[in-house]
């Protein structure tokens, strides 16, 4: 029979060495992972107080959020996609490239985001606030 006590010391000594590298290796992602928390808390706070404007300098009256709200004020009721469209394409704004339905779209999403508009359940688009409001905003 053979003494193997010598070779369990040797694999006992061998998973310490392991498990200590592993050890610093979980160090080293434990502090990049406080330092990206950090960063991400530190971006959080600073973009938590910027405000974006709903109609950007220079664009007031041809901006494509503002032409929306212009046209759900004169019909003063909820609308739906199709008919803010057919009232947008009646306009001189130019959609370029994009497709209207989808500039449109992503306008009123925008809108909803800022506190504009609400979407209904039956998938109309609301005002929430008058446009003397929206513009003291």
């Amino acid at each position: 029979m053979r003494d193997i006590r010598k070779d369990l010391r040797e694999r006992f000594d061998a998973v310490i060495d392991e498990r200590q590298k592993i050890q610093a290796r979980l160090a080293d992602l434990q502090a990049v992972e406080n330092g990206l928390k950090m960063l991400m808390r530190n971006e959080d706070e600073h973009f938590s107080t910027l405000t974006s404007p709903l109609f950007p300098a220079g664009m007031t009256g041809t901006g494509l959020a503002q032409l929306i709200v212009t046209a759900m004020e004169v019909k003063n009721r909820p609308l739906d996609l199709a008919e803010i469209k057919q009232e947008l394409l009646q306009t001189d704004y130019n959609f370029g490239e994009k497709n209207p339905g989808r500039a449109i779209h992503f306008a009123l999403v925008g809108l909803r985001e800022s506190g504009i508009v609400e979407r209904l359940e039956d998938k109309r688009w609301k005002l929430k606030n008058k446009a003397s409001q929206i513009a003291a905003d």
